[in-house]
């Protein structure tokens, strides 16, 4: 996820997909969606937006 908000600040990486792709990972590893629904949603949600 770090470097996913590091992705925010440089534009050469796409922050918002890679935190994405870090929330889904966590859930994987967690075996608990209901945990990370908020953030997906979130993230969902800004990155349709930005």
């Amino acid at each position: 996820m770090l470097v996913g908000v590091l992705g925010a600040v440089v534009p050469a990486i796409p922050g918002s997909s890679l935190v994405l792709v870090a929330i889904i990972l966590w859930g994987i590893v967690s075996s608990s969606f209901a945990a990370i629904k908020i953030p997906l949603i979130v993230t969902i949600i800004f990155l349709f937006l930005f």
